[in-house]
């Protein structure tokens, strides 16, 4: 590298640049908060360092030498690129640019992850998301290798040092049946009765995170559950249901695209409760993803009043 790079600082450059601006030695000292005698040999310091006579100060104003006038034009885009990069850097400080890996598991309301995605993408155009739908247990498996940022899911994670989980939404069981069903003539459905028609289940690998919350409040119950059929879609699901094979349970937020394919839907007597989780790595260190956690968080009131 020429060592008379080394020599230029920003302090020059800005001077220079606010001395052309000005049109003089003392408006340009002003503008830096400074005194025109330091002002003066900032500026004589870079024609040093240059080797070449940037100003005529013979003039009121000051006028530039042709070499001045081609150095000024450097100047104004390091400047421009040196305000830039401060840009970015602070940016990127806040979480606004980088990549996030997200996956999502478990069939969950897509709805609702779209508009968790859409607005963060809104307030940080600058992060770049990578999105992809996997099965649960690759879902845990990215996480723990690095795979993965993040991930949405129905499956709760306790005691783990390197996983972490944040219920983000929670819904109401509903009851799904198929139309003329006698349990149709109940406005609530009991658990007990429930239990005694046959069920369209879901399914123990592919959808293991609503699998394992359902079991678990099936289990309140001393009636086992009469499985027909495992599902590994909701819509499949609803398709099982519609058709008459057996009735199910699935999220309140749901119910209307149940409505839609001929599917009908009656509350639990009791309430039961549906999680979605947002799982993230415990030692998340990148800025975008600690923003993106943060956005979440912050959300997860409205969220749960919206769907």
């Amino acid at each position: 590298m020429d060592q008379s790079i080394r020599s230029i600082e920003i302090r020059h450059i800005r001077a220079f640049d606010a001395l052309v601006k000005t049109g003089s030695f003392s408006e340009a000292a002003k503008t830096l908060n400074t005194v025109q005698p330091a002002l003066s040999r900032c500026v004589k310091e870079l024609e040093n360092v240059l080797g070449a006579t940037l100003i005529d100060r013979t003039t009121r104003p000051i006028r530039l030498s042709l070499a001045g006038e081609s150095f000024h034009k450097h100047a104004k885009a390091i400047i421009h690129r040196l305000r830039i990069s401060m840009q970015d850097i602070r940016e990127i400080s806040k979480g606004h640019h980088g990549t996030i890996k997200i996956a999502v598991s478990d069939d969950i309301n897509m709805s609702l992850v779209s508009d968790l995605l859409a607005q963060f993408r809104e307030d940080s155009p600058g992060v770049e998301i990578q999105f992809l739908e996997v099965d649960l247990s690759t879902l845990l498996t990215g996480l723990r290798k690095g795979s993965f940022d993040l991930g949405f899911c129905r499956y709760p994670i306790t005691d783990d040092t390197v996983i972490s989980s944040i219920c983000i939404y929670e819904e109401e069981f509903v009851v799904a049946l198929p139309k003329r069903h006698p349990l149709l003539r109940e406005k609530t459905i009991q658990l007990d009765q429930f239990l005694t028609q046959p069920l369209i289940y879901y399914h123990p690998q592919q959808l293991q995170g609503s699998y394992q919350q359902v079991s678990k409040k099936l289990n309140l119950s001393q009636t086992q559950p009469m499985i027909v059929q495992y599902a590994k879609s909701f819509e499949f699901m609803l398709s099982l249901v519609a058709a008459g094979f057996g009735i199910s349970m699935i999220g309140n937020s749901r119910k209307e695209i149940a409505h839609s394919v001929n599917v009908a839907t009656r509350p639990f007597a009791t309430r039961l409760t549906l999680q979605t989780y947002l799982l993230h790595s415990s030692s998340a260190s990148s800025n975008a993803l600690k923003s993106f956690i943060h956005h979440t968080n912050s959300l997860k009131n409205s969220i749960n009043t919206t769907y």
